[in-house]
């Protein structure tokens, strides 16, 4: 049986355009590999709002199975100055 934890994840990863897929691992590795960690961090934005606790619920568990990404969405989240995403537009590129 779902957890509610597993249902916010399905929440997000359906808010966020994800390819339906069995599995919330596989719906995020293709969400990866599609739009990019930019792109995701860029739908994530408006959500963290509106939807605080799927938001929190999907970014844990995108920290547990996708680090690297986890790191990077959060960098790219919290950049608030137009020197900061210039900056991380340049390091990450824009993807």
């Amino acid at each position: 049986m779902a957890t509610e934890k597993d249902r916010q994840i399905v929440q997000m990863l359906d808010a966020l355009g994800a390819p339906n897929h069995s599995d919330p691992a596989t719906r995020t590795e293709s969400l990866l590999r599609t739009v990019g960690v930019w792109e995701v961090a860029h739908r994530l934005r408006p959500l963290l709002a509106e939807r605080p606790a799927e938001t929190t619920a999907f970014l844990e568990y995108l920290t547990e199975k996708h680090p690297a990404a986890a790191d990077r969405i959060h960098i790219l989240l919290t950049a608030t100055k137009g020197e900061d995403k210039e900056l991380l537009k340049r390091e990450f590129g824009g993807d």
